[in-house]
């Protein structure tokens, strides 16, 4: 682990998915941080979007989701995504999925 608030560089170029769904019954961390304006711009209601940006050289690509922090893993649409770029290494366009 790095040492402080800075995480080391991924080993290869990584393939984002980033919820943008800011507040959700099923994530309490969301209803402070929506309530309050606790993060800045778009967010899952647990990290912001400007968070998840690694830098162009360690990103081969990115997607967002509306959804929220806490369901993202369990998405029926984020399993194809990640399917997707491990056998093509990019994110085919789902649904209402957006690169960015």
């Amino acid at each position: 682990m790095a040492e402080g608030d800075v995480w080391p560089d991924p080993p290869q170029p990584c393939g984002i998915i980033a919820g943008t769904q800011s507040l959700a019954l099923t994530n309490p961390t969301s209803w402070l941080t929506s309530l309050f304006h606790m993060i800045p711009g778009p967010n899952d209601g647990t990290v912001a979007l400007e968070e998840t940006k690694l830098g162009a050289s360690f990103e081969a690509d990115r997607i967002q989701l509306n959804l929220p922090h806490t369901t993202m893993a369990s998405a029926a649409e984020v399993a194809p995504l990640v399917v997707d770029f491990l056998m093509h290494g990019r994110f085919q366009t789902l649904g209402e999925a957006q690169h960015f």
